[in-house]
């Protein structure tokens, strides 16, 4: 049966004699989550369960990593507790796979799940029910300022000390209401004097703190410019476990502030003097707000408030999966200190190898963009034909707003790739379907095994005109794919000159023909290179494939939403309804970006009109016929690009909304909208 409790002492009678199957600890205060999680661990150890296994659910959630995660034990341990770590908020498919679990836990494991606190709208879903029916669930209470002096007498009657209401009062509003720091005070109250009547000379120069001193001086080296100094400072007090609260909120306040200063400056067209005193600005502080005036402008300064933001919710246990949130403030002191030179840098993150769990895409804050594996793994399985969705292909050209937008990052902070430093060249993808690495005398153990290549059905150099064929189209297609993405284009060097390794796919090596490149180009490598030109400039003149904010509808549907920005079609001309979304063979689609409702402005503020454009993909194997798209899209069309350029035929046809057009297989064809003048009675057939 069910159960809910709100108390320590009530949890503490709850598994005094046995674990629930299921435990779940919510609340808003952190610290009285963490307490509660702790008092469950120990009650754990003490009924036999002596190992446990930590997995942290964020929004990429995979079933199977909590199946897993039940069913391995340790060699050592007979009994384990899977303590599951909820950092967003909860889904239906987290709810159903711990129902679906729950039947089939064995008598040696136990999950606790620890969460913020649950809303009326996920504790009243159908799934939420059925679990609080079998569980055990503890929200923890709420501790508001009101109540805040009382908590403190608590806590320090249990360490055998009291405090008059006086000094409750200082202790209170030295530590401003945050329960975090209100702990941290009256441990070192503990640890400084003695048991009974605390003095309040003695009190207030405790709570005061060096800390709290040693936060504002940090602010202001960042606010000076001094970021070394910054980075010290920093340390010294992750170190001694400062609290991260008061950080955030010394750098929340300094930095609306100076955005507050910076809007009277340049819209309201005030002196520095009025901008200073309007943001309570006065005496000494005044020098390193002027600094940091003097190189943090307003979109500058809003970013980093977005930062202050992610790094609030990582204090509270709630954002983010690189670990402690103090990586993330040195980013922020960093960004805050930097001149005009550093400033400047782009910061671009690899994110593997780094953090829980090794793989972070999507796991870094506003300031930094990443390569994104998963739009190169997509792409990469889309092109050369693997069951997939049309969604999640339609998630990473349009920016992957399900990976970055979380965190108030833009299109930027994705880095769309498909080949890089290491790994196949882009030649090589298209060529062979297994590493070639016999060169580097590891009797080709070295590099990775899992390339998601394709060979075109010929493994390495071929004279078959197909499959030549086949392999520069293809070749096309992931050149086209990066340009047209939103977000930022990366294309390794070489890859638009047919750069090959002869399937070398670890190639640091070679220092040689194998990992050179050959200045050589033939023509169809000065083809290939032209093409990249091309799409290059016509990435370059139309904004409209290029954003800098995310469409705004949802991301497994591509961005598509009311506002018409973009438009989602089946190759007859139909809008895609969720059936098609999720076909897994479905191959091809139509995207209509619709230069006329560009919602973002201009680094002017002004308006931004574009052509349209209406981009046709076939990435199977086979000829589609595809009906343009009729009444309410352009009444003409033209090519921009083809990736299967005719031969023969018309070069340069006008094409009227109804028509229809073969695109070959694997291949795409970018239509722009044509003045309707340029219009022809007569129909085009590529």
């Amino acid at each position: 049966m069910g159960q809910r409790i709100g108390t320590p002492h009530q949890l503490r009678h709850a598994i005094g004699q046995s674990l629930p199957p299921l435990l779940w600890i919510s609340g808003d205060e952190l610290l009285l989550v963490i307490e509660a999680a702790d008092l469950v661990r120990a009650q754990a150890r003490k009924q036999g369960f002596d190992e446990r296994e930590v997995v942290d659910i964020d929004a990429r959630f995979d079933r199977s990593h909590l199946i897993e995660a039940t069913q391995s034990t340790s060699l050592f341990a007979s009994r384990r507790l899977i303590d599951l770590r909820l950092n967003v908020k909860p889904t239906k498919e987290l709810g159903e796979a711990l129902r679906d679990l729950l039947p089939r836990l064995d008598d040696d494991t136990r999950i606790m799940v620890s969460s913020q606190h649950l809303e009326k709208a996920t504790t009243s879903t159908a799934w939420f029910e059925a679990l609080a029916r079998q569980m055990l669930w503890m929200e923890t209470p709420r501790i508001d300022v009101a109540s805040l002096g009382k908590w403190i007498a608590e806590r320090l009657a249990a360490q055998k000390q009291q405090a008059t209401p006086p000094v409750l009062a200082l202790i209170t509003e030295r530590t401003e209401g945050n329960l975090l720091a209100a702990h941290q005070a009256i441990q070192r109250l503990g640890l400084l004097l003695p048991p009974g009547e605390l003095p309040a000379d003695a009190v207030a120069e405790i709570v005061l703190d060096s800390a709290r001193f040693e936060l504002f001086g940090l602010v202001d080296a960042a606010l000076a410019g001094e970021p070394a100094r910054a980075l010290r400072m920093a340390r010294s007090l992750a170190a001694e476990d400062a609290a991260m609260p008061l950080l955030v909120w010394a750098l929340g306040d300094a930095l609306r502030k100076l955005l507050r200063i910076q809007q009277a400056l340049q819209l309201d067209r005030v002196s520095m003097q009025q901008a200073m005193r309007s943001a309570g600005v006065f005496g000494k502080r005044e020098t390193v707000m002027r600094r940091a005036l003097a190189r943090l402008d307003i979109p500058t300064l809003q970013q980093l408030l977005q930062h202050t933001a992610v790094l609030d919710r990582m204090a509270k246990g709630v954002g983010g999966s690189l670990g402690s949130p103090w990586f993330q403030a040195e980013t922020l002191l960093v960004a805050m200190a930097a001149d005009e030179v550093i400033g400047s840098a782009k910061l671009i993150a690899e994110p593997w190898d780094v953090g829980e769990g090794g793989y972070n895409v999507g796991g870094f804050p506003p300031l930094w963009s990443e390569w994104n594996g998963k739009y190169r793994d997509t792409v990469r399985d889309f092109w050369r034909g693997e069951p997939s969705t049309l969604g999640e292909f339609a998630s990473r050209i349009t920016g992957s707003s399900d990976l970055y937008q979380h965190a108030g990052r833009t299109p930027v902070a994705s880095i769309n790739f498909v080949t890089a430093h290491d790994g196949f060249t882009m030649a090589d993808l298209v060529s062979y379907n297994e590493k070639h690495n016999e060169a580097n005398l590891e009797d080709n153990r070295d590099g990775a095994n899992d390339n998601r290549s394709w060979n075109c059905g010929v493994e390495g150099p071929t004279d078959d005109p197909g499959v030549i064929s086949l392999r520069k189209r293809q070749t096309r297609n992931f050149l086209a794919t990066i340009l047209f993405s939103q977000g930022v284009p990366m294309i390794c060097h070489g890859d638009e000159l047919g750069r090959t390794q002869g399937g070398n796919n670890n190639a640091y090596c070679q220092d040689n023909e194998i990992s050179w490149i050959d200045w050589n180009l033939d023509e169809q490598d000065k083809d290939l290179l032209e093409f990249t030109r091309t799409i290059m400039w016509l990435r370059r003149d139309h904004p409209v494939l290029r954003r800098r904010r995310f469409f705004t509808g949802d991301a497994g549907h591509g961005g598509e939403s009311e506002l018409g920005e973009i438009e989602w079609l089946t190759p007859a001309g139909e809008s895609m309804t969720d059936q098609d979304w999720t076909t897994w063979y479905a191959r091809a689609m139509m995207v209509f970006l619709n230069g006329e409702a560009i919602a973002e402005p201009d680094e002017r503020g002004q308006r931004i009109v574009d052509s349209s454009f209406l981009v046709l993909i076939n990435a199977s194997d086979e000829d589609i016929t595809f009906t343009l798209p009729g009444e309410g899209y352009s009444p003409t069309w033209k090519v921009a690009l083809d990736t299967a350029p005719a031969v023969d035929g018309d070069s340069d046809p006008v094409l009227a909304a109804d028509d229809t057009v073969v695109v070959e297989a694997r291949s795409m064809l970018f239509l722009i909208d044509a003045p309707e003048s340029a219009a022809t009675t007569e129909r085009h057939q590529r």
